[in-house]
C-alpha cells in the first residue's frame, strides 16, 4: 500500500472515531439507539456475509439464523417492551447468556450441516463412480 493510500486510510479511521465520540453530544436518543445501533448491527452482519462470500465463496443462511437467534435470546433474557416475556436481566448478564446459547445452537447447526454435506457428497460421488472409504476418496477402475 502506498504512502498516500495509507494516509487516506488513517484519516478515514480518525474521522470515524471522531464521529463516534461527538455523536452522543449532538444527537438525541432516537438517533443514537435507532439509527446508529441498527446501522452498526446490520453493518456487522453484512461484513460477515461479505467475508464468507468473498473469501470463502459461499453464503449460508445458517449464519443469519444464528444472528437472529442471538438477538431473540438477548430480547428474552434482557429488558424489552413486553414484560411478560422478558426475564429483565441487565445487559451485562443477558449478552453472555445469549452468546452461550448462540454457541450451542451454532454447534448444533454445524453438526447437522456436516451430516447432510457428507451424505450429499457420497451420493454425488457414487453417481460419478467414486468410492468413499473412511474419509479417503479413490476412483474405481
Amino acid at each position: 500500500m502506498g504512502g498516500g493510500m495509507r494516509a487516506v486510510k488513517i484519516a478515514t479511521i480518525a474521522m470515524g472515531v471522531l464521529i463516534l465520540l461527538i455523536m452522543p453530544l449532538l444527537a438525541n436518543d432516537f438517533i443514537l439507539f435507532q439509527i446508529f445501533s441498527w446501522s452498526y448491527i446490520l453493518g456487522m452482519i453484512a461484513l460477515s456475509l461479505m467475508f464468507l462470500a468473498g473469501y470463502g465463496g459461499m453464503v449460508s443462511v445458517a449464519q443469519m439464523t444464528i444472528a437472529g437467534f442471538a438477538g431473540y435470546m438477548v430480547a428474552i433474557f434482557g429488558v424489552n417492551g413486553v414484560g411478560a416475556v422478558s426475564l429483565g436481566w441487565p445487559w451485562w448478564l443477558a449478552a453472555p447468556m445469549a452468546l452461550l446459547d448462540l454457541s450451542k445452537s451454532g454447534g448444533g447447526l454445524a453438526i447437522i450441516d456436516r451430516m447432510f454435506r457428507i451424505r450429499m457428497d457420497e451420493g454425488a460421488s457414487r453417481r460419478r463412480g467414486i468410492e468413499h472409504d473412511k474419509g479417503l476418496v479413490r476412483r474405481e477402475r
